[in-house]
């Protein structure tokens, strides 16, 4: 390669046209850039009173030749853009033109934006990172008193210009950088590596027909996540987040893919992760949804609700083997329920996220490797005891002993999901039309809140209904499961008497719309006893809807 001092200046009013190519990121700039920038600038006019050959380091600018006066700019784009920003408003602000319109392509909207920032700054999109920079550098230069001193420093900000030849791989000099700016995603990385070394035009197709694709069905908060659930697909082992691209490398490279091909399975399983995620299998019409469909769904949106995320990879693997048509629904059903069993019993047995990654990373790979019909396998690497399930005789002990009294958000979202399922299986067991309560709750997670029946703090209403032993029957029994349930109406029902809570109060749990609440109102007390024989219910209910795995099939 060859480098060489060059000038801001000299670039931007020189001869060459540069192009941000497709694989870059756009313009992600932000104030905060801009006002180092600028405060660097002024601190080199004021330097320049003193020494007039006073010049700033801006950093490296790496390029790489595509056709006559045109270069690639494989790293600095933010810089170089950025001062053109403030080229612009300088020169707005003294109410001249440019000398030069937009040595620059840049990608998609940011293109527009530039174009329009040259010609009529109004006319560019407020929500656009370079307007808003550019009404930033506004806003500074009016605070200054005189223009002249920045206006001649600008030249001074100095750049080392790296000139790619033939040999040189930009990837490598590309990720080795370490200049001033934005730190670049993994996300950032992995675009650049999978479109870096292709042709450019082939490069703006590939980025059109898959990257971009992919870019507008993953939301940008979960791009990484994504990633790490992807790698941990393809390679059947934990992935690592702090060497999540270079893991990324190391499997493409064993894979003897074309980056058309790579592209192409990136989109297959972000179709595949954003389905998961909306709990929405992708149909061909809006009247094309199947009861099997509705049932899948439903089955996504119980193990979205436990928030809970290590399965993930595993029911990715099922999906896409559903989707190619090799694995029957009534197996990716089942699959989908014994996920949901192992989540619930590991849960009892307070399992650590980090055991339940390891089990599930590997779970697909291990059991396709087995052979024999998926979910039956599954099922019978789940029922292995190193696998750490807890028992039908564990379950009851949990639900007679164990406290459901949670502050950690993730814990609290598996409570209210078991007694929104309790809710589900015991309607329908007494063949009544359950409330589609996963459904509501997955539509508005405020909707259904945890009620203790017996207060959190008791009335003297309820110590005369305990008798003599209240506070040692309230402190045994107030956060057990056979103490809760849900409703709506929590802030009403407060922690008045059993007798309010169920028939006087308006919206009392004898008029509730869930079959469990009407059945705590057909007691007329609420002791020992009733939670004695609820807390047995509830376990055969939980029993039937998470029953452990068989390992003989």
């Amino acid at each position: 390669m060859n480098c060489r001092k060059t000038n801001i200046a000299s670039l931007l009013q020189g001869s060459k046209h540069f192009v941000v190519p497709c694989y870059q990121r756009p313009y992600s700039w932000t104030q905060e850039q801009c006002r180092i920038l600028f405060d660097d600038l002024l601190r080199l006019s004021k330097s320049r009173q003193q020494d007039p050959k006073a010049t700033h380091f801006l950093g490296s600018l790496v390029l790489q030749e595509h056709k006559v006066k045109q270069c690639l700019v494989i790293d600095g784009q933010q810089r170089l853009i950025t001062t053109y920003l403030l080229y612009l408003a300088l020169a707005h602000a003294k109410q001249e033109k440019v000398s030069r319109k937009l040595p620059f392509t840049l990608l998609d909207e940011d293109h527009l934006t530039l174009e329009q920032l040259y010609e009529e700054p109004t006319q560019a999109s407020s929500d656009s990172l370079l307007t808003q920079n550019y009404h930033f550098f506004c806003e500074q230069l009016k605070q200054v008193t005189e223009l002249a001193p920045i206006e001649q420093a600008i030249p001074c900000l100095e750049l080392v210009a790296i000139k790619l030849e033939a040999g040189d791989d930009p990837q490598l000099i590309f990720e080795s950088l370490n200049a001033k700016g934005l730190t670049l995603s993994i996300w950032d990385k992995i675009r650049n590596f999978a479109l870096l070394d292709v042709p450019l035009e082939l490069a703006a197709l590939y980025y059109r027909r898959y990257w971009g694709a992919i870019e507008n069905l993953v939301p940008s908060a979960q791009r990484q996540e994504f990633i790490y659930y992807y790698l941990e697909v393809k390679r059947g082992q934990e992935s690592n987040e702090p060497e999540l691209y270079y893991d990324f490398k190391l499997w493409f490279q064993t894979t003897n893919w074309t980056k058309q091909a790579l592209l192409q399975d990136l989109l297959l399983y972000a179709e595949l992760f954003v389905a998961v995620e909306r709990c929405e299998l992708k149909r061909p019409s809006a009247n094309a949804r199947t009861a099997e469909q509705a049932e899948i769904e439903h089955r996504l949106k119980c193990l979205q609700m436990t928030r809970f995320r290590e399965w993930m990879p595993f029911v990715l693997s099922c999906l896409q083997r559903y989707r190619v048509g090799q694995l029957p629904a009534k197996q990716l059903l089942h699959c989908l329920q014994l996920t949901e069993t192992f989540i619930f019993r590991r849960w009892l047995r307070l399992a650590s996220r980090k055991s339940l990654e390891t089990f599930f990373v590997s779970l697909f790979k291990t059991a396709a490797q087995q052979g024999g019909k998926l979910d039956e396998t599954v099922g019978k690497l789940m029922a292995d005891p190193t696998a750490g399930l807890a028992t039908d005789e564990q379950v009851r002990s949990s639900f007679e002993t164990m406290s459901f009294n949670y502050s950690n958000v993730r814990q609290v979202a598996m409570r209210n999901f078991v007694l929104a399922r309790l809710e589900e299986g015991a309607a329908q067991s007494q063949g009544a039309d359950p409330v589609p309560l996963i459904d509501l709750m997955w539509s508005d997670p405020n909707r259904f809140s945890c009620e203790h029946i017996m207060p959190q703090k008791l009335s003297p209403a309820w110590r005369k209904d305990l008798g003599a032993g209240a506070d040692k029957i309230h402190a045994l029994w107030v956060h057990r499961i056979a103490n809760l349930t849900l409703t709506s109406h929590n802030v009403e029902y407060g922690n008045k008497s059993f007798k309010d809570k169920c028939r006087t109060t308006e919206h009392g749990l004898a008029q509730s719309s869930l079959f469990l609440n009407r059945a705590i109102a057909r007691y007329q007390h609420w002791s020992e006893n009733e939670l004695t024989k609820r807390t047995k219910e509830l376990t055969a209910l939980a029993l039937k809807l998470w029953p452990l795995p068989n390992a003989s099939k």
